[in-house]
This record gives structure tokens, C-alpha cells and sequence, in this order.
């Protein structure tokens, strides 16, 4: 008997010893957790250490119902309940057939692989000893800017050109969220390849037309943001522009539409086969009018709405039988006319196209203008009558932005108001930077800061004018008979280098 005993433990620990194990990589680390063979398929023991340890390193919440027949997995965008010995489980309170087992046996909880990958949010290709596994996009969410593409990891997108749509290059990902061509609202979204194939996921983005996709900040979870944004021709240097009135009008014995604004503007149109409409977006504008209703034009709707850029005045014209031809009238500098007629009675619009009011004026380019100091930094102060440079510089310069503006440039200010551009009190090097930063980021044509000189001496005068670069002497000497004698405070003369400051 002493002999069996011995030879039946070695026979035990043997078989422990040689337990078949799998090499599941993830995330750089990799977990050998031990495969069982039971009722025909291979699994994993829940309760083994190596399982326990890649669950915790998962961005996951794993959880057993109190009975401990049910398995609640949340992951981004993916939410599963599993039970034991079942074949459907709930995706997002959606029964679908499981993708792996769930079973119990001798009182332990196995869990074949798929589940498994399924479960973590993941997608594993095999291997000689195992499984890679890789992170896949669970789903398509709303998101208040745009979407969230959704995943148990942080993917890091790179944005690539396109030839429809904006195209994002996800190293290291699948997809796994249904439809390979997956419309949301008015933007397509179309995924190909994924880390499974061993090429980067890509996304191709379809957004409406005037609009563009863009990658957004990041969200507190592990999602990817895409923001939809508006990208009308010209309209971040355009004015604002406020529609005033929309009247119903005869032109050639047709029904013309006006729509009159305080100022020069451009308008953009789509006609919308699928609401049967034609639509005219009018960028960074408010409805300063009463409803509009007229016989000639029944259903025409005006809608307002904000974007993460500017607000969108949008114009929605019924009508899939009618074409439409724009038309100018001269002595109507700020007005918009459209006709509505009969194929061969008006000149047929393109599908999608621009139009500017006869008052009309392109954007010169785009102007930054920093106001000096601000905020912590008074800079210089007369103490007779407590005047801070900060507030007369302030002050210049939102009188020049209005003249500037009026002449057709788009003006962009470091600061509108008495304070720091960067935060109070900040290194004046980190101030400088972040002023000409803002010129450097929007690619402005100029670059313009005011100052005021403050001198003891009583022989001080005029002004003076610096430059920082070879290419901008020349704007400075053109400034120079606008400062000079033309304003009263006389001119130094010639510009001179500006050695303390670095815009690009």
C-alpha cells in the first residue's frame, strides 16, 4: 500500500507540473493563465491568478451577481452580462449569441477564450503559444462637439489625407462594433484593416458638406474624440451678420425670396435631396426678424444654432419639385435674392455652392493685435493721474480692431479685457510667448503689439516702431508716416530692431 500511495502522488504532482498553459500579450504584459479541456472546448479558469491579474490591469469592471450565476462585464461602450451555462448573452441590453462559454464545473467557473477577449474588450490572434490580444473600438457614441469612438485603451489616432472624408490611422486596434460602414446622424463612418489583419484600423470620417472632422481633447474615459466642425469657406475671418428681414417679392413674374442683413455677407446653400429642400447656412449669424410666411414660399423655416467654432444661421426652403437661381440687386448692397421656378425658367443652382451679397467684401487677411501688459502687469503708470498703460493700450486697440474690421480684415486681440493672457503673475517670457503664440497658431498675416513709452525727462517725445525679422521692415516703415507727424507725436526716425521678443 505505501507503494501505490507514493506512486499515485507522483503521478498527481506530475500532471501538475506538466498543466498546458496559454501566453495571452497585452498591453506589454504578458499572462500564462492554464487551459482546461472540458466538454469539448478549451477554457479559462476565472479564479486563476494570471486571469485575475489581466482583469485588473483591463479597463473593465468585472462583477458576479449575488446568486454567483451572473457575470457583469463594463467596458466603454460595451456592457455584458453573461450566465453560466448560457448560450445568448446582453450587449448593451441587447441578447446576442455569445461569442465563447460560460460554464461551472466541480464548483469552479471556466470562461472560454473568445468570451474572454470579448468580455475585456479585445480581439485575440493566435500565436504559437497563445493569444495577442488587441484593444477594439466598441462603438460609435454622440458626443457634444462631435463623436466617440469608444475602447477599454487609449488609441493615439494620426490624421491622414483622403480622398473622401477625413481619414484617422489607429495603430494597434480592430473594430468591433457591428457595420463595417456605420452612418450617425449626417456623418458616415467606414472602418478597414485593424490590428487582427496587421494593419493600422483606419477610419474614414464623412461628414455633411461645409463641414471637416478633426481630432478633439480627451475625454476622461479611454475614448477617442472626433469633433465635427463647420468649415465654410472664409467664414473664420467673416463678421458677424445679423439677417434683419426676409420678404416675399416678384421678379420676372416668379416668387423671389430677400433676405436683407446689416451688412456684406456670403452664404452658403445645399439642396438636400433626401429632406427634398434646399438649405442656406449663413455662418456667425443671429435672426433679428419675425416669422416668415408667405403663399409663394409656404414652410420656409429659420433656425439658429451654435457649433464648438461660431454660431449658424440655417434657412430651410421646401421644395423637391422647384428650381432656384440666386440674383443680384445692385442697389441692395446686404441682400441675398433667390427666384423660384419651373426647370427652364430660372438658371438651376449646383447642388452645393456659395453666393456673396453685392455689398460684399473678401477678408484682407487676418490681423492679431496684442494690447501691452494687462492684468498683474500695469505696465507703466502716470502717479499724478493713476493712468495705467495696460488700460490705454487696451483701448487703442479696440478702436483699431473696429476700424480694421470695417475695412475687411479679420482681427483677432490677445486680450479684450485688463487681464493676463497667460495667468496672473506668469514669467513675462511665458506672457510674450503666449501672445505671439496666439498670432502663430491661426497663421496670421500680422502681428501687431501696442505700447505705451513712458519717460522723467520732459525731452521725450513721439513714437517709436520695432521690428523682430528682415521680411517685416517693411510694414514697420509704412507705419512710420502713420505715426509720425499725421497723429501729432512727431517720429523718431527709422524703426528699430526689436532684440526681446520671439514670434516666429
Amino acid at each position: 500500500m505505501r507503494r501505490l500511495s507514493s506512486f499515485l502522488i507522483f503521478l498527481f504532482l506530475a500532471a501538475q507540473t506538466l498543466a498546458e498553459t496559454h501566453s495571452l500579450e497585452f498591453n506589454g504584459y504578458t499572462y500564462e493563465p492554464e487551459v482546461y479541456k472540458l466538454q469539448g472546448g478549451t477554457f479559462y479558469c476565472i479564479d486563476d491568478q494570471e486571469i485575475s491579474s489581466l482583469l485588473s490591469r483591463a479597463n473593465i469592471s468585472a462583477q458576479w451577481s449575488s446568486s454567483g450565476h451572473t457575470l457583469f462585464c463594463f467596458a466603454p461602450g460595451r456592457e455584458s452580462y453573461w450566465t453560466l451555462g448560457g448560450e445568448t448573452i446582453k450587449v448593451n441590453n441587447v441578447e446576442q449569441k455569445a461569442p465563447g462559454r460560460l460554464i461551472v464545473k466541480d464548483g469552479k467557473r471556466y470562461i472560454e477564450p473568445q468570451a474572454l477577449f470579448f468580455a475585456l474588450a479585445t480581439r485575440g490572434a493566435q500565436t504559437e503559444s497563445g493569444f495577442e490580444l488587441f484593444p477594439v473600438i466598441t462603438q460609435v457614441a454622440q458626443g457634444d462637439t462631435g463623436y466617440l469612438l469608444r475602447s477599454a485603451s487609449k488609441a493615439r489616432p494620426k490624421v491622414l489625407e483622403g480622398e473622401q472624408g477625413v481619414v484617422f490611422s489607429i495603430e494597434g486596434f480592430a473594430w468591433d462594433g457591428g457595420s463595417d460602414d456605420l452612418v450617425m446622424g449626417d456623418t458616415r463612418f467606414r472602418f478597414e484593416g485593424g490590428a487582427d489583419t496587421g494593419r493600422p484600423l483606419l477610419v474614414t470620417v464623412i461628414p455633411p458638406s461645409f463641414y471637416t472632422a478633426e481630432l478633439g481633447g480627451r475625454t476622461l474615459l479611454n475614448e477617442t474624440k472626433i469633433d465635427i466642425l463647420p468649415d465654410f469657406p472664409g467664414a473664420e475671418q467673416a463678421a458677424d451678420v445679423t439677417l434683419n428681414s426676409m420678404s416675399a417679392n416678384q421678379h420676372k413674374n416668379l416668387p423671389m425670396l430677400v433676405m436683407e442683413f446689416d451688412r456684406g455677407t456670403r452664404v452658403h446653400y445645399l439642396k438636400d435631396e433626401k429632406a427634398g429642400a434646399l438649405k442656406i447656412f449663413v455662418p456667425k449669424a443671429s435672426f433679428n426678424a419675425k416669422t416668415f410666411r408667405s403663399k409663394d414660399w409656404p414652410g420656409v423655416e429659420v433656425a439658429s444654432y451654435d457649433t464648438a467654432l461660431y454660431p449658424i444661421l440655417e434657412i430651410t426652403i421646401p421644395g423637391a419639385d422647384s428650381s432656384y437661381e440666386f440674383v443680384r440687386i445692385e442697389d441692395a448692397p446686404n441682400t441675398i435674392a433667390l427666384l423660384k421656378g419651373k426647370e427652364g425658367e430660372v438658371e438651376a443652382i449646383a447642388a452645393v455652392g456659395s453666393v456673396e451679397t453685392p455689398g460684399w467684401m473678401d477678408v484682407r487677411g487676418t490681423i492679431v493685435i496684442d494690447p501691452g501688459h494687462g492684468g498683474s502687469d500695469p505696465g507703466c503708470v502716470n502717479r499724478t493721474l493713476g493712468t495705467r498703460e495696460a488700460d490705454v493700450t487696451l483701448k487703442i486697440c479696440k478702436h483699431l480692431a473696429e476700424i480694421l474690421r470695417s475695412q475687411g480684415w479679420n482681427v483677432v486681440m490677445t486680450r479684450e479685457t485688463d487681464r493676463d493672457v497667460t495667468y496672473a503673475g506668469s514669467p513675462d517670457k511665458m506672457e510674450l510667448e503666449a501672445r505671439s503664440g496666439i498670432a502663430n497658431k491661426i497663421n496670421a498675416d500680422l502681428f501687431m503689439s501696442v505700447h505705451c513709452n513712458a519717460s522723467v525727462s520732459s525731452a521725450s517725445y513721439g513714437s517709436s516702431i520695432h521690428w523682430w525679422k528682415a521680411e517685416d521692415y517693411a510694414f514697420a516703415q509704412a507705419l512710420e508716416p502713420v505715426l509720425g507727424n499725421a497723429i501729432g507725436l512727431g517720429q523718431r526716425p527709422d524703426p528699430k530692431p526689436l532684440r526681446s521678443f520671439t514670434p516666429r
